[in-house]
């Protein structure tokens, strides 16, 4: 298990609405270590607050969503599905449960264009755990098959938060699974009573307010480019999310 670090910033003063006495908030920024890269949280706040403890927060809050969800930790809640028989209900933690439920959603909204049924390709072009190395046979073998989808493949039951896998199906949630922990970060700023802030992890972004100066936060865009990091623009985000992502990245020569 990582530990989680912090770094305070500079000090802004304000002035509360109510009096004319000066409102000290504080730059923080906290990261640490998730799901193979880093989460991040900028926030300004009470210069008092404690930042430790915050911190610890929110390691617990992705650190519970990367122990479900992982495709990498073979003792994950997610492996644990993968592994479990066709034609028999499994119980799964309900944070699981809605992650799937939202992610079959999706693919319904997008007519299949979003689906999470795709671990074993992913698996068999070096994208997921194997880690680059890819799978001919296994290529093969799927292009031999007749593709079943997670909505086709997966029956849930909403009163038990059980799942149950009519056919046999590898699910990968990493079109989905940061972006669910993000807004957990999110939402463990908001139990502190935090109202300015910017968490992410790696492209996955979420801002609520704006810096104290009334400016929103800003996301810098890489450009499509392959081999080059070269921020092509900036979006500004207020009390809005953006999820980025691209193959200029991460691709496979076949």
């Amino acid at each position: 298990m990582s530990k989680p670090s912090n770094y305070k910033g500079a000090i802004v003063k304000m002035f509360s609405k109510q009096s004319d006495m000066p409102v000290t908030l504080q730059r923080y920024s906290l990261h640490g270590q998730t799901m193979g890269t880093q989460y991040s949280a900028v926030f300004f706040a009470d210069a008092h607050v404690d930042e430790v403890r915050i911190n610890a927060a929110l390691f617990a809050a992705v650190d519970v969503v990367d122990r479900q969800m992982s495709n990498w930790k073979t003792d994950s809640d997610l492996s644990r599905l993968n592994h479990a028989p066709e034609n028999e209900w499994l119980a799964v933690p309900t944070a699981l449960f809605d992650v799937i439920k939202c992610a079959l959603q999706v693919g319904q909204q997008s007519h299949g264009a979003f689906d999470i049924g795709v671990g074993d390709v992913v698996r068999a072009w070096g994208f997921g755990p194997s880690l680059g190395q890819t799978d001919e046979p296994q290529m093969q073998a799927l292009k031999a098959q007749t593709y079943q989808s997670a909505a086709d493949a997966l029956e849930l039951h909403p009163d038990q938060c059980q799942v149950r896998k009519r056919a046999r199906i590898t699910l990968d949630l990493s079109g989905i699974a940061k972006g669910y922990a993000v807004d957990q970060l999110a939402r463990c700023l908001d139990g502190f009573g935090i109202s300015r802030y910017l968490v992410g992890i790696d492209g996955e972004m979420r801002a609520r307010g704006t810096k104290p100066d009334g400016q929103p936060w800003a996301i810098a865009i890489e450009k499509p480019v392959r081999n080059l990091r070269e921020v092509m623009g900036v979006m500004a985000l207020s009390d809005a999310a953006i999820a980025t992502s691209g193959d200029y990245r991460s691709w496979v020569d076949y």
